[in-house]
């Protein structure tokens, strides 16, 4: 079977899961908390996936979503951060001032950078972060009409598996060049939010990079 880990139990952590147990994956979520802990919330909002340690997660998953506040993640001991080798990890997480201090915001500029920089050995890869939590469950389907997930990488071997995720999750994947260039779809950028086809998309893409050359 198909397998997925999740760290991060809140709307976006539980919603990436419900999609991906309908998507039939077995699916494991972590939080900050010890597993029992959100047992009982997995149980009803996830039925299907199951809750591990953080530790026990990155040990029994080799594809992992990252959906924790950024500050969560870059506060994780090293201890943690070296099991993530050779992992393949999607970059969910946004930078929200509220969250993660207004202080932080340009040190967190481009977060995805920021994310394999501290996991140098695992294949990180920018999705699923410019769509809404709740865009993400209504959008999803498998019929041929799909909102697009744009996604962000510098590993290409791993964009096989990246692109069958988004499908098999409901979505058109598109690809940006590189994981520098996945700052298009942060906060601040006309790409955040987008709930669009992969056409209006491609074109919206294509405006921004325009400006950038002008």
């Amino acid at each position: 079977m198909k397998k997925i880990g999740i760290i991060g139990a809140g709307k976006l952590g539980l919603a990436l899961a419900k999609l991906a147990l309908d998507a039939g994956y077995d699916v494991g979520i972590s939080s900050s908390r010890p597993a029992q802990a959100i047992e009982l919330t997995v149980e009803v909002l996830a039925p299907g996936a199951k809750a591990y340690t953080t530790t026990e997660l990155i040990e029994q998953f080799s594809t992992i979503i990252l959906a924790l506040p950024l500050s969560r993640f870059l506060a994780l001991p090293d201890s943690i951060l070296t099991q993530f080798k050779e992992k393949t990890v999607l970059d969910a997480m946004n930078f929200w001032w509220e969250i993660d201090g207004k202080d932080q915001e340009a040190h967190y500029r481009n977060s995805s950078v920021t994310v394999q920089n501290k996991l140098p050995e695992a294949f990180v890869v920018k999705a699923f972060n410019h769509m809404g939590y709740h865009d993400l469950a209504a959008e999803a389907t498998t019929k041929e009409h799909k909102k697009a997930i744009a996604y962000a990488t510098d590993h290409p071997h791993i964009v096989p598996e990246i692109e069958e995720l988004i499908k098999q999750l409901g979505f058109d994947p598109y690809a940006l060049a590189t994981l520098e260039q996945g700052v298009m779809l942060e906060p601040g950028s006309p790409l955040f939010g987008a709930n669009e086809s992969k056409a209006v998309l491609d074109v919206m893409i294509r405006q921004m990079e325009h400006k950038t050359v002008d």
